[in-house]
């Protein structure tokens, strides 16, 4: 064999194997970001354990060391913003807590949606076990659920700007919809923002990488 068949036999074994490695760096990618997140879940809750003993003892405490608790507390509601969406003690969740909220809906190309008219939220389109889709519904004032998922089964292209919601429209059939309702005011919207990339990293679902026609 010449040199630059040898060549040529290295780069198709590398192109062939390409796809596994892909795979293997964004299941490396999703560890990371899990890991991360649970550390700093641990970081908030160490934290604001410290700040309600603080608060408990606000009275006895001097004008600038109010202060101080002030100032923490505001920190730590900002950073409480930015990993779970809210400030609301009833709504934060951690991410584990929140997957286990999916409800199906059965096959997206006759499932009923009316109920989820005035709901926002994520929804999860899986097809043979594997989730393929992550998106999220925030018409929170035009129809919620209903109006993001039944623009995917309408025959206008209008609806699907983009390749993948042309893919979920030629496999109406084949997709199970999963939801996780939110809620129906404009927190759940901001919630639902904060959730969208946190689930798209856990699930890695390929047809959210597909480019755009």
């Amino acid at each position: 064999m010449g040199f630059w068949d040898k060549v040529s036999k290295v780069a198709k074994v590398a192109i062939e194997k390409t796809p596994d490695m892909i795979r293997a760096i964004e299941q490396e990618g999703q560890r990371v970001r899990v890991k991360q997140e649970k550390e700093m879940e641990r970081k908030i809750t160490t934290y604001e354990r410290q700040i309600i003993q603080k608060e408990k003892a606000f009275d006895t405490l001097s004008h600038q060391q109010r202060k101080q608790v002030i100032d923490q507390r505001d920190k730590l509601n900002r950073a409480k913003a930015t990993v779970y969406g809210t400030t609301d003690t009833n709504r934060v969740k951690t991410l584990a807590q929140w997957d286990r909220e999916w409800i199906s809906i059965g096959k997206l190309i006759d499932a009923h949606l009316t109920p989820y008219n005035h709901s926002v939220g994520l929804y999860r389109h899986v097809v043979k076990g594997k989730t393929v889709y992550v998106g999220r519904a925030i018409e929170l004032h035009n129809g919620g659920f209903r109006k993001r998922l039944s623009d995917y089964r309408r025959e206008s292209n209008s609806a699907r700007k983009h390749q993948s919601g042309k893919l979920i429209h030629q496999h109406l059939a084949d997709v199970e919809t999963f939801l996780l309702v939110v809620g129906d005011d404009e927190e759940a919207v901001q919630i639902t923002k904060a959730l969208e990339g946190k689930f798209i990293g856990k699930y890695a679902p390929s047809w959210n990488k597909v480019k755009n026609i």
